[in-house]
C-alpha cells in the first residue's frame, strides 16, 4: 500500500491577498502534485486553489479590518471611531443645520388676518446632479392684515400719545403740539411687514422737510458700523468727527455707540452738529492710559439707520417717500420695542426744532408700495411619528427613527399609557434614572437614524405592555447648507399670498457630521484626545482656535469656519481673535460679541469665561481683501474657468489634503492661479496673458474673489 506524505505551506497565509495566496497554492501544487501539468483556469484543481484562496482572502480582509478598526489612529470608519472617543467621554457631533433669513415679497397687501403655518418649506433650486437644499418656517409667523398701519406713535419730548387710529385715517392731529422740537418723532409700526414706500397726508404741511431739520430711520440694531473719520483726545474725553457714519447733514440727537476695539468698552453719546460735521464727545477716553488717536481702533455706530435709497416728495400736502428696502449682505430690519410694542418702525425723528409742525389729515399709508416679510427658516423637515412603535414590557426597549439624518437636539418623545401622552426625558444614561423616571437614550445609527432606548424598570421607567409611542423630530442636514445669498428662491409649500422669496445673505451655521469625511477623522484622532486637555477651557492660542471652532451661538448656530488667534493683537494681554464665517463670510457684531464673551466672560451677567490665564479677547472678522483677476486663455469653457479661479480664490478653499489654501500673512500665488485654469478644463491649451504678480496678504487677510475677466480666444 503506497503511503502519501505531505507537507504544510510554509507561506503566510494571513500576511497575503487572493493574487500572492492563489500563486503560493500553485506553486505548492507544483511540489506536491508534478504530474498535474494543466495550468489553465478553467482546470478542476486550479479552480479549488483558486477558491480557497478567494476564502483565505475574505477572510484576511476581515481580520485587516479589525486590526485597523480596533486602534483609533488607524480607525478609517466614524462608526469605530465614535465607539474610541466614547470611551475618553466625547461625542461625536452630527450634522448642524444651516439658519437663514428668507424676504418674501407679498404679492399683494393682506386684507384680512393671515398666518405663514408653521412647516411652510422653501429651497433652493438644486440641479440635475444637486437635490434642492430645503429649509423649514418652523414657528408659525401671524400676519395681521398690511392694508394699514398696525401702530403709530407720536413722542412728543419722550411722551408717548397712540395715532393710530388717526394715521389710519380716523381723525386729524397735529403732532408736537404744532411745534417740533429737537429728537421729537412719530413712529410707524407694523407687527410682521416691512415695506418700501410711505405716504403721509396732511391738510397743513409744516416747515419740517428740509434735509438738515428731519431724517427717517429703521432699526437695525447692531452699533458697529464704521471707523470714524478721526479722534482727537484731550481734556479726558475724545472728540470724534463721525462723518464716515452719519453723513454731512445736521444729524444732531442720534444715539451714537464708540467702541474701544480692544477691550470692548463702550460708551453711548448723543451727536452734534457744528462746523459742518456730525461729531461726538464722549465723557471719558473708554478706559484707556494713553488715549489712541488712530480712528481704527474705535468702531461707531448706531442702532437706528437712516434708510438708504431715500426719494422724499412733497407734493401739495402729501407727502411720500420710496427707499430701498434694507435687506442686504450688511443691513437688516428688525424688530424693536417702543412704547412696549414690538414692531417693525419707521421713524420720523426732528433733528433740530422748527416753527411748524404738519397737521395729519388723511393718515399714513404703507400699502402701495411694496410689501415683505422676514422668514427666519432652518435647514431640513419636521417629522411626527405616531405611533412610532409599542411597548411589548421587555427591558431597554428601542425604537429607531423612520428617516436618516436625525438632526440632533430635536427629537421629543412622549409614551401615551392610555391616559394621554406624556413627555420623556433624554438623559445621557440611565446611572441616575430611578423607576419612576421616564427617561430615554438617543444614540445615531450609521445612517444618522436616531436610536431612542427606554429603561429597564430599574434604572429607568419601564412603559407598560401595548403603550404607544410618539416622536417629534427634525431630519435632512446632510446636505451643504451655507448656501450663498439669493439662492433659496422657492416656495415648496406654496403660500398663496407670498410671490417671490429670497435670502439677502448667506444662509450660516451648517457642519458636517463630525468624522464623515477623510479629513475630519484625521481631525478627531487629534481633537478628541485634545478635549481631555482642554476641558472646555484655552491655555494657549491653539486651544483658542479650537475652541472658537467649537463656539455654539445663541441661535444654536456654529457660525466660525476658520479662526486665527493674535498675542497681544489690541495690547498687552489682550488677544486678537480672526473670525471667518460660512463660506468666506464676516459675521454680524453681535456674533462677535457673543465669541468674546464666550472668552473672555461677563462679570455683570455672570457669565465664565474660557481663557486660563488673565487675557481679553476681542473677536473681530477677518479682512477681505479683493483679488481681481484679468487672463486671456487658449482653449476652454469661460465659465469653467471663472468657476474656477472663484474657488481658488475663496477664503474657505483647502487644498487635496485638508490643509487651508490661503494662510493669514501668506500670499496669492499668480502661478498657482494659472494652474487652477489648466486644471478647469482639458481643453484650455495656453494662458497668452496671465494674472498678473503675487499678491501679499496682510496679517488679518484672506482673499475674496473680485473682479474675475477672462478671454477665451
Amino acid at each position: 500500500m503506497a503511503v502519501f506524505t505531505t507537507s504544510i505551506p510554509d507561506f503566510k497565509f494571513s500576511g497575503l491577498y487572493y493574487p500572492q495566496i492563489r500563486q503560493s497554492l500553485i506553486a505548492y501544487r507544483r511540489q506536491q502534485v508534478p504530474e498535474l501539468t494543466d495550468e489553465d483556469d478553467n482546470e478542476p484543481t486550479i479552480q479549488i486553489l483558486s477558491a480557497f484562496a478567494a476564502g483565505f482572502h475574505y477572510s484576511n480582509v476581515l481580520l485587516d479590518h479589525v486590526a485597523l478598526e480596533t486602534l483609533m489612529p488607524s480607525a478609517r470608519l466614524r462608526e469605530s471611531l465614535r465607539g474610541h472617543l466614547l470611551l475618553i467621554g466625547y461625542e461625536l457631533k452630527e450634522a448642524v443645520a444651516a439658519t437663514a433669513v428668507l424676504i418674501a415679497r407679498l404679492g399683494a397687501p393682506v386684507t384680512v388676518a393671515a398666518s405663514v403655518p408653521a412647516g411652510s418649506l422653501f429651497s433652493t433650486k438644486g440641479s440635475s446632479g444637486t437635490p434642492p437644499v430645503v429649509f423649514e418656517l418652523v414657528s408659525a409667523l401671524a400676519l395681521p392684515r398690511t392694508d394699514q398701519i398696525g401702530v403709530a406713535y407720536e413722542d412728543d419730548g419722550g411722551v408717548f400719545t397712540d395715532r393710530t387710529a388717526e394715521m389710519n385715517g380716523t381723525g386729524t392731529f397735529t403732532p408736537w403740539g404744532g411745534v417740533p422740537a429737537a429728537n421729537d418723532a412719530l413712529y410707524v409700526g407694523h407687527e410682521a411687514a416691512i415695506w418700501t414706500r410711505f405716504t403721509l397726508a396732511t391738510s397743513v404741511i409744516g416747515d419740517i422737510w428740509a434735509a438738515d431739520d428731519h431724517v427717517w430711520e429703521y432699526y437695525d440694531g447692531s452699533t458697529s458700523d464704521t471707523v470714524p473719520t478721526s479722534v482727537t483726545p484731550g481734556g479726558g474725553a475724545l472728540d470724534v468727527d463721525l462723518t464716515s457714519l452719519l453723513g454731512t447733514n445736521n444729524r444732531s440727537g442720534t444715539q451714537v455707540v464708540i467702541k474701544l476695539l480692544a477691550t470692548g468698552a463702550t460708551e453711548t453719546v448723543a451727536s452734534t452738529y457744528s462746523g459742518g460735521a456730525n461729531r461726538i464727545v464722549t465723557a471719558g477716553v473708554l478706559g484707556q492710559a494713553a488715549p489712541s488717536s488712530d480712528p481704527a481702533s474705535y468702531s461707531v455706530g448706531t442702532s437706528w439707520k437712516e434708510v438708504a435709497g431715500l426719494t422724499e416728495t412733497v407734493d401739495g400736502t402729501d407727502v411720500s417717500l420710496t427707499f430701498t428696502i434694507p435687506e442686504t449682505a450688511n443691513r437688516t430690519w428688525k424688530k424693536t420695542t417702543v412704547n412696549s410694542k414690538e414692531r417693525y418702525w419707521l421713524r420720523l425723528r426732528m433733528t433740530q426744532a422748527t416753527s411748524t409742525a404738519p397737521t395729519v389729515d388723511g393718515g399714513g399709508d404703507i400699502a402701495t408700495g411694496e410689501q415683505y416679510l422676514h422668514l427666519d427658516v432652518t435647514q431640513g423637515e419636521s417629522a411626527t411619528e405616531d405611533p412610532a412603535g409599542t411597548f411589548d414590557g421587555s427591558a431597554s426597549q428601542a425604537f429607531i427613527t423612520a428617516n436618516d439624518d436625525l438632526i440632533e437636539g430635536t427629537l421629543r418623545a412622549f409614551v401615551d399609557e392610555g391616559g394621554g401622552y406624556t413627555e420623556a426625558g433624554e438623559v445621557q444614561d440611565f446611572l441616575s434614572s430611578t423607576s419612576t423616571d421616564l427617561d430615554f437614550t438617543l444614540e445615531f445609527d450609521a445612517d444618522g437614524r436616531g436610536i431612542v432606548t427606554f429603561g429597564d424598570g430599574t434604572s429607568g421607567r419601564l412603559p407598560g405592555i401595548s403603550a404607544s409611542l410618539k416622536l417629534t423630530y427634525r431630519h435632512g442636514a446632510e446636505q451643504d447648507g451655507n448656501v450663498g445669498a439669493n439662492e433659496i428662491v422657492v416656495n415648496r409649500s406654496s403660500v398663496s399670498f407670498i410671490s417671490t422669496v429670497y435670502n439677502p445673505r448667506a444662509a450660516a451655521g451648517w457642519k458636517a457630521p463630525e468624522g464623515s469625511t477623510t479629513e475630519s477623522i484625521s481631525a478627531l484622532k487629534v481633537a478628541g484626545p485634545a478635549s481631555l486637555r482642554l476641558r472646555d477651557r484655552a491655555l494657549t492660542l491653539n486651544d483658542i482656535e479650537d475652541l472658537a471652532l467649537a463656539f455654539v451661538a445663541s441661535d444654536g448656530s456654529s457660525p466660525v469656519i476658520r479662526a486665527k488667534a493674535v498675542a497681544d493683537g489690541f495690547g498687552e494681554k489682550t488677544v486678537k481673535l480672526l473670525v471667518v464665517g460660512p463660506s468666506g463670510s464676516t459675521l454680524p457684531q453681535a456674533t462677535l460679541d457673543e465669541i468674546s464673551e464666550f472668552f473672555t466672560g461677563n462679570l455683570v451677567t455672570g457669565a465664565v469665561g474660557r481663557l486660563v490665564v488673565g487675557l481679553t479677547l476681542t473677536a473681530v472678522n477677518y479682512t477681505q481683501k479683493a483679488i481681481n483677476v484679468t487672463v486671456t486663455v487658449a482653449g476652454g469653457t469661460q465659465a469653467d474657468i471663472v468657476t474656477a479661479i472663484t474657488a481658488y480664490l475663496s477664503p474657505d478653499a483647502k487644498r487635496a489634503n485638508g490643509n487651508w489654501e490661503h494662510l493669514f500673512g501668506g500670499s496669492v500665488y499668480a502661478s498657482r492661479i494659472i494652474s487652477e485654469i489648466f486644471n478647469s478644463d482639458p481643453a484650455v491649451t495656453n494662458v497668452p496673458t496671465g494674472p498678473g504678480s503675487d499678491v501679499a496678504l496682510a496679517a488679518t487677510e484672506l482673499p475674496v474673489p473680485g473682479t474675475i475677466t477672462v478671454t477665451v480666444i
